[in-house]
């Protein structure tokens, strides 16, 4: 079993009021990414203490407090000290019991394998049939991008739009951009544009619902089989292990220690 660290404040921090915290916290969430803040997805680091709206309301020793390196618990707001972790080590809030960061072992060759599995599955499904329908004696084969050019041609541009966003643009947005951070990360390359890509990628995650269109073709699949001969193709396997190849790359790295190694390319470069 992994062990727990709690990386817990010193008692005079904890004299701060919590509303306050409450309050100010959405504000530099908002402020990230041009105020020289970087946001995390397990709270948020202060980089620049220099900004004035940040010195607006606060105290000369809260100020000095938080000079240091401080992570923000995303479930009740409790701020904490950032401590390195050895390899299967999990930090977790003291207050709420939330986990902070986690530092899992070979996170960035994890990465890269599930990457390029998922642009080879990604190939794979947009390159061969993943239904196909046979009835008297025709025959008719469905790939995903004939799918988008059909409701196209039937004026459906809207529909035509979200499947193709869904299923054709984010899903290989996604791959590319983690194959792009998990390189940048290991080369120590300038960290700009992996930086951009990866706060995007985790706006846009919500919206990319390959899970959703599976559980369509699925029940497609029960209701013309009474009608046709249905013939599952090669891209259906492909496309079901894409699923679960992107929800695995998704789970794997741990954003705060992405974030984190992104900030020290910035400081290598």
């Amino acid at each position: 079993m992994p062990a727990a660290v709690n990386a817990c404040l010193p008692a005079e921090f904890v004299s701060v009021p919590l509303p306050d915290c409450d309050r100010i916290l959405p504000h530099w969430a908002k402020r990230a990414v041009s105020g020289g803040l970087r946001s995390i997805y397990a709270g948020i680091r202060i980089n620049n203490l220099n900004d004035p709206a940040i010195h607006a309301g606060l105290s000369g020793n809260f100020i000095g407090i938080m000079t240091e390196q401080l992570v923000a618990c995303e479930e009740c707001g409790r701020l904490h000290h950032y401590r390195p972790l050895t390899d299967g080590q999990t930090a977790t809030c003291r207050r709420c019991g939330a986990v902070l960061y986690r530092q899992r072992a070979h996170m960035l060759e994890m990465m890269l394998a599930l990457t390029l599995t998922g642009l080879t599955l990604y190939l794979l499904t947009n390159a061969f049939p993943l239904l196909g329908l046979r009835a008297q004696g025709m025959q008719q084969e469905l790939t995903l991008w004939v799918a988008c050019v059909a409701f196209w041609k039937q004026e459906y541009y809207l529909l035509t739009l979200l499947m193709a966003m869904n299923l054709l643009i984010m899903p290989l947005l996604e791959l590319c951009s983690m194959l792009w951070i998990t390189l940048t990360i290991h080369f120590c390359w300038p960290p700009a544009l992996a930086l951009t890509l990866y706060r995007w990628i985790r706006v846009l995650k919500p919206w990319a619902m390959l899970e959703v269109f599976m559980l369509g073709v699925l029940v497609a699949v029960v209701k013309l089989g009474d009608l046709a001969f249905l013939i599952v193709g090669p891209a259906f396997w492909s496309f079901s292990f894409l699923i679960v190849v992107m929800a695995a790359a998704a789970s794997v790295p741990d954003p705060h220690t992405v974030w984190s190694r992104l900030e020290a390319c910035r400081r290598h470069a």
